[in-house]
């Protein structure tokens, strides 16, 4: 359990907050308008609503939801994120909290429509995070997932290469776990015309190569001290290598205006190509 507590604590610490403007590259434009998306397909299910956004950084998705609902809460375990959030996006129906990241800390069956966008891959205990989504949702609520794709990140076997990654799913993977706590499940992938698809899966691919050759570094120095290097030395070298871009990537301006979230859709097949999953559950029939 310490362990957990520990993981979370670094993250609450640690983890970036999401850039809504000065992007530096193409990649992380790209990367934002992946990210936006998801919430401007939960903004279409939340007219008239009660909505949890968990763990919404520093509220740059809740804002997009905030216009249609009755009312949204943002809950995030870092205090530097609910601190932005709370400075620019705070208004009469859109409120913000900090959350110890286990526990929901309202009452049981508060929300119609719980939101949680690039979380479950952080959890380390998703059953218990899920379960606690699932105590606070109203009897006929939605629950939407959103999660990076395995399939397209990592060779099989390979450990998650973000630093903040506990666990990352395929498509089978995400809805056997939700499956388990939602009657209904229905996974979704997300793809973007060009060059924002290829652009974000040769992202992918270098940091998979990169991945592949810490590994045999870690494991060759573990071998030649006969220890097992301690978790915030191997975090202190992923994020060292997680900074190595590639400059041939630099934003060209004109990008912001060339390309938008309409150049992304989900679609219900090839979910082994997506570049992100969306799962939306209930307990409807």
């Amino acid at each position: 359990m310490q362990a957990k507590r520990d993981f979370i604590e670094l993250q609450s610490k640690r983890h970036g907050l999401v850039s809504m403007e000065r992007f530096k590259t193409i990649e992380e434009y790209f990367l934002y308008l992946i990210h936006l998306k998801a919430y401007e397909e939960a903004a279409k299910l939340a007219k008239d609503k009660i909505v949890l956004d968990y763990g919404c950084n520093n509220g740059y998705g809740t804002s997009v939801i905030s216009p249609c609902c009755k009312e949204v809460i943002g809950l995030d375990v870092s205090s530097k994120a609910i601190k932005q959030a709370k400075k620019i996006f705070e208004s009469e129906n859109t409120h913000f909290n900090i959350c110890n990241g286990t526990d929901i800390p309202f009452e049981s069956k508060k929300f119609d429509l719980v939101v949680s966008f690039q979380v479950i891959e952080h959890i380390s205990d998703p059953k218990k995070y899920l379960s606690e989504i699932k105590r606070v949702l109203s009897k006929n609520g939605v629950a939407i997932f959103t999660t990076p794709n395995a399939q397209v990140r990592l060779d099989p076997g390979m450990r998650p290469w973000h630093p903040f990654h506990a666990r990352e799913y395929t498509a089978d993977e995400l809805k056997n776990l939700l499956i388990e706590q939602f009657a209904r499940v229905h996974i979704q992938g997300l793809f973007g015309k060009e060059p924002i698809h290829s652009t974000e899966l040769n992202r992918l691919k270098r940091a998979r190569l990169t991945a592949r050759k810490r590994a045999r570094w870690v494991n060759a120095i573990s071998a030649k001290l006969r220890v097992v290097l301690p978790e915030p030395i191997k975090n202190f070298i992923r994020t060292s290598l997680d900074r190595i871009r590639d400059q041939h990537h630099k934003l060209n301006p004109q990008v912001l205006q060339e390309y938008s979230t309409k150049d992304l859709s989900y679609y219900d097949n090839e979910l082994d190509k997506a570049l992100d999953l969306m799962a939306i559950c209930s307990d409807e029939d």
